[in-house]
């Protein structure tokens, strides 16, 4: 059925809207412990439906990267001065290594786009629902670190990546003709937010990052005229 491959995708990119927002983000384990055991559970779901294909070997070459550095960094539970936290980085790494194979399950032009559409939008949201907090909330000067938004994840560079990550997905959703017009516009409209939230956190490592990706994107992408 068209879509359904995009649907566990969608609810992990909406479980890591709710981590950002309702968590801030953070690094406790039992924070976020519970979003990656909703992850895993969909991954066994998806690989219980015969789902799963094999995917391009550089694909399969990153997941098998990053099992490998989960094993490593459980070896390293054997020395390491704070073992809770070792292994706490052992599941986080899982929990990554879950959330990839999501992604690489996803099959066909409508599914991805559908994927690409759910970034867009979950980091979009993000931006404008910061924006009315900042707003309209009570107290928005809390949610500033020597004048750096650290909202709504507590740490100014995460705040960074959270809204970037949805910047070239919402860039190409906008640039695709057979796209229908508002759902363009949308798209058009969530990078702005996101460059504005991203431009409140005054983040250098998001500025390089953005530098980057660009010089990537323009290099790379056959539409880079219209993007």
């Amino acid at each position: 059925m068209r879509g359904a491959s995009s649907l566990p995708v969608v609810a992990v990119i909406a479980g890591a809207c709710l981590l950002a927002w309702v968590e801030t983000g953070s690094i406790d384990a039992g924070d976020w412990l519970i979003y990656a055991v909703f992850a895993a559970l969909l991954l066994a779901v998806v690989a219980a439906s015969s789902a799963l294909s094999l995917p391009p070997t550089a694909a399969l070459v990153g997941l098998s990267c990053l099992v490998a550095y989960a094993g490593w960094q459980a070896v390293t539970i054997a020395w390491s001065a704070l073992p809770s936290l070792a292994r706490d980085d052992v599941l986080l790494t899982l929990f990554y290594a879950v959330v990839l194979a999501l992604g690489l399950s996803v099959r066909g032009l409508i599914d991805r786009g559908v994927v690409v559409g759910a970034v867009a939008a979950g980091c979009g949201i993000l931006a404008l629902a910061t924006g009315a907090a900042l707003r309209w909330g009570a107290s928005p000067e809390s949610h500033f670190a020597d004048r750096r938004l650290a909202f709504p994840v507590s740490y100014t560079n995460g705040a960074a990546a959270m809204f970037l990550i949805g910047f070239w997905p919402a860039i190409v959703l906008a640039a695709k003709r057979r796209a229908p017009v508002l759902a363009r516009t949308g798209a058009l409209a969530a990078a702005a937010a996101i460059l504005a939230g991203w431009l409140l956190t005054q983040s250098k490592g998001g500025g390089i990052a953005l530098a980057v990706s660009s010089v990537a994107m323009l290099a790379v992408a056959r539409d880079r005229l219209r993007l």
